[in-house]
């Protein structure tokens, strides 16, 4: 029997007839009774047109289900409060696994989320960080995109590789700090926090009106299975995601970004 394919996810409704059947019900049904039925029998007309009306909400409906609700979609948050809620309601399933991929608004991200990470790699959370290369082409189209300085961007980058040895180094006898870093080079992904069952993606909120905005996604549903296997499989491929070493002398006017850095790296 041929497995599923489980990278492969539906966005658009599934074929279900319903275009053909619509075609047929105009072409058969509705001309005929426009061409046929008139004066006390106008009735028909009205009666057949009404059920196109039904039919077209229905399949509307159906076709926004499929490609909204089928994603399970739990929430869009347009302020940090409203996600901090998120999180504390999901913090007890929060230690086991976590997934990030990082790029967009990385500085505000880590002044939100460094005491959390902290936290959750005190705890034994096994964690997998996915960035762009801070020398990658890409990278100053997106400083442009996130209103950063030159060399911002690797500044940030540089300061997650640390607090990753800082975890290690912290870490309390008999526990285990598993942060692993990799790195790729293309378009930057939009932010991402997969913690255990909780799913969270990040809009850059230089496009956003009030500069916050987050989607939830349920798990088990289209949205949460298509991240999560999106970033297995880029994590997964050897030819895509790498290992690196990032070091000081990469990020151009580092004694300037370290004296104004508003973030506290404590573990």
């Amino acid at each position: 029997m041929k497995k599923k394919n489980e990278s492969t996810f539906s966005v658009k409704r599934k074929t279900k007839g319903y275009e053909l059947f619509l075609i047929l019900y105009i072409v058969l049904i509705i001309v005929p009774s426009i061409i046929l039925a008139s004066g006390d029998k106008a009735w028909v007309n009205i009666v057949l047109a009404a059920g196109l009306i039904v039919l077209v909400l229905f399949y509307y409906f159906d076709n926004t289900y499929d490609t909204s609700v089928s994603w399970g979609m739990r929430a869009v948050y347009t302020a940090p409060e409203q996600e901090r809620s998120f999180i504390d309601y999901h913090r007890t399933h929060f230690w086991k696994e976590t997934d990030i991929t990082l790029s967009y608004d990385i500085k505000n991200f880590l002044k939100s989320k460094i005491h959390e990470l902290a936290v959750m790699a005190r705890l034994g959370s096994k964690m997998r960080i996915l960035m762009l290369d801070p020398q990658s082409e890409y990278v100053p189209l997106l400083e442009k995109a996130c209103s950063m300085k030159p060399g911002e961007y690797a500044y940030y980058v540089l300061q997650v590789q640390n607090f990753a040895l800082r975890a290690a180094q912290a870490a309390v006898e008999k526990s285990v700090v598993d942060i692993q870093i990799k790195y790729y080079d293309s378009l930057p992904f939009d932010n991402m926090l997969r913690a255990y069952d909780a799913m969270l993606v990040y809009d850059n909120k230089e496009n956003t009106d009030n500069g916050f905005l987050a989607y939830s996604f349920e798990n088990g549903l289209n949205g949460y299975n298509f991240y999560k296997t999106m970033f297995n499989e880029k994590w997964n491929d050897e030819s895509f995601a790498y290992g690196k070493e990032i070091t000081a002398n990469m990020v151009p006017n580092m004694r300037s970004f370290a004296d104004n850095d508003p973030i506290t790296y404590t573990v």
